[in-house]
């Protein structure tokens, strides 16, 4: 009989208030491991008890919700690492606690079970000691950073590169984690096949007309964050000319997604420079899912000019071959895996801009989104070849059609969500395979607190130092008092070793015997009698002789 498989994160992965990005990448992902079924157990250990609630609510809301599922606090971990045989951890993001989960695991886990984390955006200046913090003794390859495109990994072996050239850390003392290419997903479900009364009940819905040929452009609609717009009404004003092959009388610009507000911004702002261009335009701030729905539904071709490194992936170009749309878009970081040139889609041609030392010192103390604009206003999207791609799919719809047949049956093969989760049970299967990591190395991000802050309080308490219990502590040890207990304390702050404690302390005995005997007596760990003890010192429950 097989051992049972237990899943662990410390992640909800459901973040709530959109439907785009990372947020929709997370929650389809967990919801298709769920439904999948592959492990017996899922532990998920979070920061509070009410984002325990939030997210037990959100899975029931669902249907995902299951008694295989444990929600607990992150200070349970300890205990549940040395008590439960884990098969893996995932984590929603690589960047957050990936080698700190790993240590824990090292400290507390009778074995070294695998840990993963996905890439979203990679390129905020303040990352930096993230990355860093990967690179340290103990990183074996049992962790390992899911790299969701060619372009994340290539970006993370140069960043690895460059800082173990900066800090001078060779690989034979301070390793990395491992590198994985597996994509984000979609479900199978969310998009019926392309059917003409489906585009026309789609288009009735968002108030589109039904004679027009559309085009989508689905996104963050903002400059810095995931594509410049007007690069792409360029191409379309180019697109307009004699000889360019569009008809601005028979074409709608839909142009929908996320915005910083729902007040005038640069959406608006485009969307009035296309309709000077004699274009109709509608313009759909912050869609809910229904409406996304409705947007992929009703729209005959798919464009995506991305320019901004905050893009990794790329989620709606596989939802929008789902849809069963042809996809223009940029030959730009996940995109180029995505799309199939003239198979799928066709990918236009970017030029990335020049190195620059002086903004590369000057991102660090600018806001993220004023780096990323200085860098996106420096990333070319080819405006004749985007033109030239507009004008073939507006003109051959036969092109059109095909193009949007192959990516669905493309996107239904490589990137549903259970073909995604088998590649993911296959990389941990994989990381079994490797060498498991031998004892405890401190991680030198992780601060050792009583080393470090040694000089704060007047002394310590040594072992050797006799300490009893006060007139309080026989109170409380007779059940005539109790004391003042805190929420998030309960790992650490055990019952049954206060006991033990109040009952050893009855007599004058030196604090290091104290902790033997929790220990020894009570099977507790050594954290968990220093704690009750030096909080019963703090409540007055135990006082220093002497």
């Amino acid at each position: 009989m097989n051992a049972p498989r237990t899943f662990l994160t410390l992640d909800p992965f459901y973040e709530g208030g959109g439907v785009m990005g990372r947020i929709a990448a997370n929650a389809g992902f967990l919801r298709a491991l769920l439904r999948a079924e592959v492990f017996d157990a899922c532990h998920f250990f979070l920061p509070s008890a009410q984002q325990c609630r939030t997210l037990e609510a959100a899975l029931r809301q669902d249907g995902v919700f299951s008694d295989k599922i444990r929600l607990l606090l992150r200070q349970d971990l300890p205990r549940a690492l040395a008590e439960e045989r884990y098969y893996c951890a995932h984590l929603s993001d690589c960047l957050t606690s990936l080698p700190a989960l790993a240590r824990l695991r090292r400290l507390h886990a009778p074995r070294a079970f695998p840990v993963t984390g996905a890439t979203h955006t990679l390129s905020y200046s303040r990352f930096a000691p993230l990355y860093l913090a990967h690179l340290w003794p103990g990183a074996s390859g049992r962790e390992a950073i899911i790299g969701t495109s060619s372009a994340a990994l290539a970006m993370l072996r140069e960043t690895f590169a460059w800082l173990r050239e900066g800090y001078n850390l060779p690989e034979s003392t301070h390793p990395g984690p491992a590198l994985a290419h597996i994509p984000l997903g979609v479900d199978p479900d969310l998009f019926p096949p392309p059917d003409p009364q489906a585009k026309a009940a789609a288009r009735q819905q968002l108030g589109l007309p039904q004679d027009r040929w559309t085009l989508l452009c689905f996104g963050r609609l903002a400059p810095a964050h995931k594509f410049d717009l007007p690069p792409l009404l360029r191409a379309v004003q180019r697109g307009l000319l004699p000889g360019g092959g569009l008809c601005a009388e028979k074409m709608t610009l839909l142009l929908a997604g996320w915005t910083d507000t729902a007040d005038h911004g640069p959406a608006d702002t485009w969307a009035a420079l296309a309709r000077n261009l004699g274009l109709h335009v509608h313009l759909l701030k912050r869609p809910d899912a229904a409406r996304k729905q409705a947007c992929f539904l009703a729209a005959d071709c798919f464009i995506s000019p991305a320019d901004s490194i905050q893009e990794t992936f790329g989620l709606t170009l596989l939802e929008a071959g789902l849809a069963g749309l042809p996809v223009i878009a940029s030959d730009f970081d996940g995109y180029r895996d995505l799309i199939v040139p003239e198979e799928t889609g066709i990918l236009v041609p970017s030029i990335g801009f020049p190195p620059s030392p002086d903004l590369d010192a000057l991102g660090q103390v600018l806001p993220d989104d004023a780096l990323h604009l200085l860098l996106g206003q420096q990333t070319v999207v080819d405006v004749p070849a985007l033109a030239l791609a507009l004008g073939r799919l507006y003109a051959d719809r036969e092109l059109g059609g095909r193009l949007g047949r192959a990516g669905r049956e493309r996107v239904l093969r490589e990137f549903a969500w259970p073909a995604v989760i088998a590649r993911y049970c296959a990389v941990w299967e994989a990381q079994w395979r490797t060498p498991e990591p031998a004892g405890d190395a401190a991680h030198p991000l992780h601060f050792p607190y009583a080393r470090l802050f040694a000089g704060h309080p007047s002394h310590h308490l040594d072992d050797a130092t006799p300490v009893r219990r006060t007139r309080l502590g026989e109170a409380i040890a007779r059940g005539q008092d109790h004391p003042q207990q805190y929420l998030g304390l309960e790992p650490l702050l055990d019952a049954d070793a206060v006991r033990r404690l109040l009952v050893l302390s009855r007599t004058t005995t030196p604090a290091g015997e104290l902790v033997r005997r929790i220990m020894d007596d009570g099977g507790h760990a050594e954290a968990v009698a220093r704690f009750c003890l030096h909080w019963a010192l703090k409540q007055d429950i135990l006082e220093v002789v002497g």
